[in-house]
C-alpha cells in the first residue's frame, strides 16, 4: 500500500487479495480479468458495435503485357464474335497442317525416286 492514501475495499475478499498482492487481471470477478480475457463489461454482453463494411472499388489499369484499351475491348467483345474467331483459328490450324502435310508428302516422294 501508498502511504497517505486511504484505500477503501468492498469487502474483506477483496482486502485479502490486494493483502496477498494478487494480480486483479487473474481473478476471474474482477474488471481488468474480463478486459483481458475480453468477456464484455457487466449488462452489455448483449449489446454488440454495429461492423463498419468496407466498400471495395474496382479499378481499371493495363495489365503486363495488355494495355487498358486491349483489356477493355476484350471484355466488351460478345460471344459470338469470341466463337467465330475461334473458328476462324481452328480453319487456318487445320489449313496450315493440310499444308505441312503435302509438303513432308512431296518430300517423301521426291526422296524416294
Amino acid at each position: 500500500m501508498r502511504c497517505l492514501q486511504v484505500q477503501i475495499f468492498l469487502s474483506a475478499k477483496t482486502f485479502r487479495s490486494t493483502k496477498l498482492k494478487r494480480s486483479p487481471r487473474d481473478i476471474r470477478w474482477t474488471v481488468l480479468y474480463r478486459i483481458k480475457h475480453k468477456k464484455g463489461t457487466h449488462g452489455v454482453e448483449h449489446v454488440q458495435k454495429k461492423k463498419i463494411k468496407k466498400a471495395t472499388t474496382t479499378l481499371n489499369r493495363a495489365v503486363a503485357g495488355m494495355s487498358l484499351e486491349a483489356i477493355l475491348a476484350k471484355r466488351n467483345q460478345t460471344s459470338d464474335f469470341r466463337r467465330q474467331q475461334r473458328e476462324q483459328a481452328a480453319k487456318a490450324a487445320k489449313e496450315a497442317n493440310k499444308a505441312a502435310r503435302a509438303a513432308k508428302a512431296a518430300q517423301n516422294k521426291v526422296s524416294k525416286s
